[in-house]
């Protein structure tokens, strides 16, 4: 079930909705902008904070500083011919494999290594750049629309989990450990979620406004402004790919797929619980059901169409670019930095690790391993990411001690994933190691600068081990410093109370 595309859709585009046509603007949209310098979004945290906090969700950051320092020289090119002066913006790899690039309230871009992995010329990876970097250079994310979509898909994988973990436990949670493959694919269909439906939903002025002054932008660093559409024709056909899934229709039956991934992979569930699961399958339904419907109308109203961006976007670069339309992309640039022993090792073995994961998602544990093997040879060995899918495999394969031995090995690495963390705390608490468990997680919390997602599974670490007054104390500094994260942090410390 790919849950995954369900999500992806209704982040980047919606479904359904009505397209009116944008007119182009009068003139270059640079001209409209004086010069200043840049002034830092009223919603930044601190770039190293906005950076840990990146670092917790999904697979984390791809530890590549070579790639960095190529994408950073590139937006140091588009930032010299903008109006809007020191931006201290700075390009991440996502290691996602998935077509995507975001932008934060701190001036961080973060690009998936799958989007990279599809450009075709440094002119296309400019583009994407400057289309980001016009997001933060704007201060886009000054919006509440931003906080809302990430709190939404917190709560669509955590709901999803507990639906999950009440059917297989009989309707209250349970003690120690469930089938170790039905946890990977659950918790994976979650990684997905939160890896994808955590960019920002632009709305259709902030989005036109990257597009053009985007193309302004290429302009004038003497890139090919025909990257811009060339860009936007591969998004639209990413897009038509995910929608050609049946599985991403939206439909009751592919709501019902949902829920039975998340809560039948046991084979007993029904069977050890059959006045439960029904019920709890229904209600789970119900939750996701309406929180889909919610974010994807929320979308539908100011999201831009993919079709209409590429039209204004082709006229607009016709119309003020006739010359820069005609400038060659250097796609050699880009295959020489691809090219290069450390860069191509991390393109490969990433993509080796990802279609493990999915291999092992269906169920293939002997081709999962031999990929995941493949995908933490040479440099990559302790990189979070593929070491976290090959420590999958291993707990898997009921060999947690190897598993083990995998997580501990990225910890303190350059680019370290809270996943790794949580997964190593998880077999320390299946192994009856709870104190050991709740300080990895303590820990985890410090380093990754308390990422107001990770609060619940604090709460509920602490009820575990009888250390009921710091979980309070957790609930209380949840609801003080994130609020929109208070309901779920309540729900956490009450759900255990209750189990106990």
């Amino acid at each position: 079930m790919r849950y995954d595309r369900i999500v992806a859709l209704v982040v980047l585009f919606g479904s359904g909705c009505a397209v009116s046509q944008r007119a182009v603007p009068t003139g270059p949209v640079i001209n409209t902008i004086s010069s200043t310098a840049y002034a830092p979004a009223s919603s930044a945290k601190g770039k190293d904070i906005d950076l840990a906090w990146q670092r917790a969700n999904g697979c984390g950051v791809v530890p590549a500083p070579a790639l960095e320092q190529y994408l950073d020289g590139i937006l140091g090119k588009l930032q010299n011919g903008s109006p809007i002066h020191n931006a201290p913006a700075q390009v991440h790899v996502l290691a996602s494999h998935d077509w995507g690039a975001t932008t934060t309230a701190d001036a961080n871009i973060y690009v998936n290594l799958g989007l990279l992995d599809q450009l075709e010329s440094e002119d296309e990876v400019a583009a994407v750049l400057a289309h980001e970097l016009v997001h933060a250079l704007r201060n886009h994310n000054d919006s509440d629309v931003v906080e809302d979509l990430q709190r939404r898909a917190f709560l669509l994988s955590r709901i999803a989990f507990e639906v999950k973990d009440r059917v297989d436990n009989g309707g209250a949670e349970k003690k120690g450990s469930s089938k170790p493959d039905s946890l990977l694919k659950n918790e994976w269909y979650g990684l997905q979620a939160n890896m994808r439906i955590l960019s920002p939903a632009w709305n259709r002025t902030q989005e036109q406004e990257a597009d053009l002054l985007g193309v302004d932008l290429l302009a004038a660093a003497g890139y090919c402004t025909c990257a811009m559409r060339t860009v936007l024709q591969k998004q639209q056909e990413w897009e038509k790919q995910a929608a050609a899934q049946p599985q991403t229709t939206g439909t009751d039956p592919q709501l019902d797929a949902l829920v039975n991934s998340l809560v039948g992979n046991s084979k007993n569930a029904e069977a050890a619980t059959p006045n439960t699961a029904p019920d709890l399958k229904d209600v789970g339904k119900s939750i996701l059901k309406n929180i889909i419907k919610s974010t994807t109308t929320s979308m539908a109203s100011t999201h831009p169409d993919t079709a209409e961006r590429l039209r204004v976007v082709a006229e607009y670069s016709s119309q003020y670019y006739r010359e820069a339309e005609q400038r060659t992309p250097a796609a050699d640039a880009l295959k020489k930095m691809r090219g290069t022993k450390e860069i191509k090792t991390i393109f490969t073995n990433y993509s080796r690790a990802f279609e493990a994961m999915d291999k092992l998602r269906d169920g293939n544990a002997q081709e999962a391993e031999k990929l995941a093997s493949l995908g933490t040879a040479g440099s990559t060995a302790k990189h979070s990411c593929p070491a976290y899918v090959l420590a999958s495999v291993r707990t898997a394969q009921g060999k947690q001690a190897e598993a083990m031995k995998l997580l501990e090995s990225t910890f303190g690495s350059a680019e370290p994933a809270l996943l790794t963390y949580k997964e190593a705390a998880k077999i320390q608490m299946q192994g009856g190691k709870t104190k050991e468990a709740l300080a990895l997680l303590e820990r985890a919390n410090r380093e990754f600068k308390e990422p107001p997602a990770f609060f619940p599974d604090l709460i509920r670490a602490y009820h575990k081990v009888g250390r009921n007054d710091d979980a309070s104390s957790a609930v209380l500094r949840c609801a003080t410093k994130y609020p929109r994260y208070e309901d779920a942090c309540r729900q956490a410390n009450e759900d255990k109370r209750s189990a106990n």
